[in-house]
Order: structure tokens, then C-alpha cells, then sequence
């Protein structure tokens, strides 16, 4: 005889936290990825970046410290998150 088994395959609510709170982690840092390169375009296109002619070499320090504060705060954030939501995940 086949026993029927009732599985609860929910999260629990802290579960629903930290995935819902990954999914708004990537979604957030998506847009704010979008609105970085809309200002570094809007920069070049209005000339603020050009000094005597030339693009300021200040831009491209200052873009790559962002750049990699970007790259290191989103790898730590969706590391953490993710381990989290892994562990969250609705047991057999």
C-alpha cells in the first residue's frame, strides 16, 4: 500500500524575507547599474568630462573606484543573500 505524504514546500516567512529581499538586492542593483552608465554618457554628451580639450583623467579614477566598490559591495551582497535563501529553501 502507497502512503500518501502532505509535504508543506513553503517558506517560512523568514524564508520569504531573505528571498524576496534577494530578488529586490539584484533588482536595485540593476537599476542602479542603468542609472551610472545614463550618467556617465549624460557626463560625456554635455562636455562636463572635457577640460582644455582633453577628457579629464580624474574620470577614469574616479569611475573605476566606483566601479570596483560596485563589483565588491554587489558580489558580498548577493553572496550573502544567496547563501541565505539557499538555506531558507522549503526541506523535502
Amino acid at each position: 500500500m502507497i502512503k500518501k505524504h502532505n509535504f508543506n514546500k513553503e517558506r517560512t516567512k523568514f524564508g520569504k524575507i531573505c528571498k524576496y529581499s534577494w530578488i529586490g538586492f539584484n533588482i536595485l542593483f540593476f537599476l542602479y547599474l542603468i542609472y551610472f552608465v545614463l550618467k556617465i554618457i549624460n557626463g560625456f554628451i554635455n562636455g562636463s568630462y572635457v577640460s582644455n580639450g582633453e577628457i579629464d583623467s580624474s574620470l577614469g579614477i574616479g569611475v573605476m573606484i566606483s566601479v570596483v566598490f560596485f563589483i565588491v559591495t554587489f558580489l558580498i551582497g548577493n553572496f550573502v543573500l544567496g547563501i541565505m535563501t539557499f538555506l531558507t529553501r522549503p526541506k523535502k
